[in-house]
């Protein structure tokens, strides 16, 4: 699963069990964290990465149109 963490709170989600960080074409994401499975198979770690998509989202840029 991709999460869009933000920057600032990449480096703490990194610590987390199943995270590492998202990688398109060999070029880190900043903000982007891949979780394995393993790191969201029980409803207590999947809570924490729906709200750190939530907390972030307000303060993401907003895309190009």
């Amino acid at each position: 699963m991709m999460v869009s963490v933000g920057e600032f709170a990449q480096e703490l989600c990194m610590k987390r069990a199943g995270c590492r960080a998202m990688e398109f074409a060999e070029i880190s994401m900043k903000g982007f964290v891949y979780v394995d499975p393993e790191g969201f198979d029980m409803d207590e770690y999947w809570e924490f990465w729906v709200q750190k998509a939530l907390e972030y989202n307000p303060l993401a840029k907003r895309s190009k149109k």
